[in-house]
């Protein structure tokens, strides 16, 4: 939807109204959803690319320090990854044909590319970023990548391993200090300072308790990136759903008091 104001001519329209009009149609994009003014469909110049060169060597070496036990937990017993595989990401995504259960939640990695064009949107550099269960440490490497200072939190001690020796494994594409991996339950640690925040919810712990703290923690317009949603996040304000293109990806916002302000106006 196209918002056009024209000059307020001597009537009895105040300028504080024509201010709101202008705010709330920057507010209201064409799908009918909540987005802001600032934002468009492509990424801002100030914004880094990452080429599909540099994921798929995350993905690589993520997969490659894999132990045996735990390819054969993810890979129908195989505890070595055939030949051609380990090159293919998407071939990967075939090969591990399992998810598996942790003491917290379930372990699945997911496809970098499915996530990288919200990634490129709404992660710039400077981004505080915040990967609640980061598993292998994919998706921090690849925010990293795109100048966030980027955090993981994984319970799983095991993985927390295998995504630091990932790390290492790409210590020169990867900054150690901007990609950083801690073990321990992220119910424990605060969720607000953060510019963006991912959940991959397929493999959610406590499912409700994740939304109602997210509602309660999140900054002002810091933005949710969701993957594999299975409910909606009540209180957040959906930015991005294109089930077209990446149904697996949606993306909210955590409301602010402009934003609320406008709406409870209009």
């Amino acid at each position: 939807m196209i918002c056009r104001v024209k000059p307020p001519r001597q009537t009895g329209i105040s300028a504080s109204f024509l201010l709101l009009t202008v705010l709330v149609c920057g507010l209201v994009g064409a799908s009918g959803q909540v987005t802001r003014a600032d934002e468009t469909l492509s990424p801002s110049l100030d914004r880094q690319r990452v080429d599909l060169e540099s994921l798929d060597r995350i993905q690589r070496e993520c997969l490659r320090v894999y132990p045996p036990e735990l390819l054969a937990k993810m890979a129908s017993g195989s505890r070595e990854i055939p030949a051609g595989v380990e090159a293919d990401p998407k071939a990967q995504m075939q090969f591990l044909d399992k998810e598996i259960p942790l003491d917290k939640g379930l372990f699945y990695p997911i496809l970098l590319e499915d996530m990288l064009s919200a990634f490129e949107r709404y992660i710039s550099p400077g981004s505080r970023f915040l990967d609640l269960g980061s598993g292998d440490g994919r998706v921090v490497f690849m925010a990293s990548l795109l100048g966030a200072d980027a955090v993981g939190i994984e319970y799983d001690k095991q993985l927390v391993k295998v995504s630091r020796r990932a790390r290492k494994a790409l210590r020169d594409l990867v900054e150690s200090d901007r990609a950083r991996i801690i073990q321990g339950d992220f119910f424990e640690s605060s969720w607000s300072g953060y510019d963006v925040i991912f959940f991959f919810d397929l493999s959610s712990f406590e499912p409700e308790r994740v939304r109602e703290k997210l509602r309660l923690e999140m900054d002002p317009g810091a933005r949710l990136i969701v993957g594999f949603e299975q409910a909606p996040f009540p209180g957040l304000e959906v930015l991005e759903q294109d089930r077209a293109t990446h149904p697996t990806i949606k993306v909210y916002r955590q409301p602010d008091e402009t934003t609320e302000k406008a709406l409870a106006a209009w």
